[in-house]
């Protein structure tokens, strides 16, 4: 990055000191989540706060407080669309998160996402767990204010001792949860308050060529109209004929789901 920016060598420093300390800090943000509740009483005001510093800041806000070099900060928060927000709407502390999570490159399972499950399945079922799939939730079931388990839309029932569910909060609240539960009513207000998040649309093409042909080396790539993201998505809120305010490319060799197991960054705009 300071060979593309070389007199900002300064600010990528100062960057990615911020983003580690932004991750050093959510550690004890989250280890105040499990430490017991005495603990958390004394000490949890102390734990929290260098998180809650860099988490009410916008990612644009620090940037900019590192450089004024706009290109730089657009490249810096080019994967803005892995959290959904572009940098000035952002929480620094997740763009960090997700940051430092590639600054030793990015890997990928062979056979795909679904390896990772298929994994997972035996372990759970040697301990006495059930993996069930194709298989849709109705609702979850009650017990008083307890949720006790779930019905599925075919009817069946399982119960258990905790329910998790992973369906989002509007899908748990509203639709999975029974609708005269007075608990629940100033929890589905604020749910009510919150706007909508941006949709994204996935297509995988099958292409009959090599990586020669193409011109491509195993690079992802995030793909815009200019470096200036927030300005793109503002755009393309107002105007849909416009351009994309994000694309993202990954490239996936033939039929084997493999990719390299480092992966590297390129940014650019649209041509």
């Amino acid at each position: 990055m300071k060979q593309y920016f070389p007199g900002e060598a300064r600010a990528i420093d100062r960057y990615i000191a911020a983003v580690q300390s932004s991750n050093r800090a959510a550690g004890f943000y989250y280890a105040e989540k499990a430490v017991p509740e005495l603990v958390s009483r004394i000490a949890g005001g102390l734990m929290r706060a260098p998180f809650l510093r860099w988490a009410k800041r916008t990612t644009a806000e620090v940037l900019r407080d590192l450089t004024s070099n706009q290109g730089l900060i657009g490249v810096l928060t080019g994967q803005w669309g892995d959290c959904g927000l572009p940098p000035g709407q952002s929480s620094f502390v997740i763009h960090a998160t997700i940051a430092e999570h590639y600054f030793d490159g990015g890997s990928y399972p062979v056979g795909g996402a679904a390896s990772i499950a298929a994994a997972i399945v035996p372990a759970i079922e040697r301990n006495g767990g059930r993996v069930i799939t194709s298989a849709e939730v109705a609702n979850i079931l009650i017990d008083g204010e307890k949720a006790i388990g779930v019905k599925m839309a075919g009817g069946r029932e399982f119960l258990a001792p905790v329910i998790i569910s992973d369906a989002d909060a509007a899908n748990t609240f509203f639709r999975l949860l029974p609708g005269e539960m007075a608990c629940l009513s100033s929890l589905r207000d604020g749910l009510r308050s919150i706007p909508v998040s941006v949709a994204h649309l996935g297509l995988y093409v099958g292409i009959k060529a090599t990586d020669a042909d193409l011109g491509l080396n195993g690079t992802n790539l995030w793909i815009y109209p200019s470096l200036d993201h927030d300005a793109n998505v503002a755009r393309f809120a107002n105007d849909i004929d416009s351009p994309f305010a994000s694309l993202y490319i990954c490239v996936f060799r033939r039929c084997g789901w493999s990719i390299p197991a480092r992966c590297e960054w390129s940014f650019r705009p649209c041509e």
